[in-house]
């Protein structure tokens, strides 16, 4: 089992908690912190996914391939599944028409970026809780969940948004990773999405709200930090505008606190075909 974009580790230690005769990577940019007991079925590797020369990654070798909120952090998405699909076993068929157990995976949660509003008179969530979503209706938005996209995109989402495209990074990763599997040759694939809520209002459940929390603290501390280092790095008048983004990012967290906001998370798997 291979946990991309690892982190801390804690998505890796329950991979191999759960599998314990299985063997679990967990790779990442930077060190993983030894912030928990390391299970003996875990190895750490610091280094970048799309290196070819590792040999703890050999091609054609992982049963299960991992990763979520690569959002901020993943550069030619295109590249990084057609990468994830050479590192899975192939799958196999025996012989008299019966089928072994082994199928290789791959899961991706992701975020689409682009800002949804609930209107207040709303009264029920229960059609935005969890659920399964098509390729087709991704691409054409005919999901009947698809009617509360904010109309009038905030300055620090565009910014955000061609910074990341400049170097080919994609802030609505999560609404094309399907047609990417598809692309990449990927069989029975299957999408979840939900309902990531910006801020905490009432009728959320106790999830809901922990997602709120999380997503509050990463727009408020985490978004800031990303904008001013891509606009750092390319210089110029890129700098300029990252703070104006900024600036009105901070406009955007305090005008949507409470106010019944949130973004789609994707969940995608599919398995490599034979």
């Amino acid at each position: 089992m291979l946990d991309i974009g690892c982190g801390t580790g804690a998505v890796t230690h329950e991979m191999a908690h759960a599998f314990p005769a299985a063997q679990a990577y967990g790779i990442d940019l930077s060190v993983t912190p030894n912030m928990r007991l390391k299970l003996p079925n875990i190895s750490y590797i610091q280094g970048n996914i799309m290196g070819s020369s590792n040999p703890q990654l050999p091609s054609n070798s992982f049963d299960y391939i991992f990763s979520r909120l690569l959002v901020l952090g993943m550069t030619h998405w295109k590249q990084y599944i057609e990468r994830c699909v050479s590192l899975a076993k192939p799958g196999k068929r025996e012989r008299k028409a019966q089928l072994t157990a082994q199928k290789a995976w791959i899961e991706m949660h992701d975020l689409d970026s682009q800002l949804q509003h609930i209107p207040s008179p709303l009264s029920s969530l229960e059609h935005l809780r969890p659920h399964s979503i098509s390729i087709e209706q991704i691409a054409q938005r005919s999901h009947p969940t698809d009617a509360y996209y904010y109309p009038v995109p905030w300055k620090w989402e565009i910014t955000l948004g061609k910074l990341l495209a400049v170097n080919g990074g994609d802030f609505y990763c999560g609404r094309n990773i399907a047609a990417l599997f598809e692309e990449a040759g990927l069989v029975d694939i299957k999408v979840m999405r939900y309902m990531m809520p910006y801020s905490q209002w009432e009728g959320l459940t106790v999830e809901e709200r922990a997602w709120a929390g999380y997503l509050e603290g990463f727009v408020k501390n985490a978004l800031p930090v990303s904008i001013r280092r891509a606009g750092d790095e390319l210089g110029g008048e890129w700098k300029g505008e990252a703070e104006e983004a900024v600036e009105d990012l901070k406009v955007y967290a305090d005008r949507f606190d409470g106010a019944r906001s949130f973004l789609w998370m994707y969940v995608v798997w599919g398995r490599k075909a034979e």
